[in-house]
């Protein structure tokens, strides 16, 4: 919260890694929170465990898909 983000689209067949920090649609809402698994479901699809930086978060309790991703953030700006 405060900090100013750049985010770029994910490039030709790329896929974000444990570490990055994405910026993904869930529900109503746009989230950027930093990838810490990767997982691939019993149905062969690859989704990613995410959780947000504050040290108290817990790890969302959902899964994102790629086609939920809008970007992955290249620069940041810290209030």
């Amino acid at each position: 919260i405060g900090s100013t983000i750049l985010v770029r689209a994910l490039r030709n067949g790329a896929t974000p890694k444990v570490g990055d920090v994405i910026t993904y649609n869930h529900e109503t809402a746009v989230v950027t929170h930093r990838v810490t698994e990767i997982v691939t479901g019993e149905d062969g699809v690859v989704r990613y465990q995410t959780k947000g930086d504050n040290p108290e978060n817990s790890p969302d309790p959902w899964l994102v898909e790629l086609d939920a991703i809008r970007g992955v953030m290249v620069w940041h700006f810290a209030w």
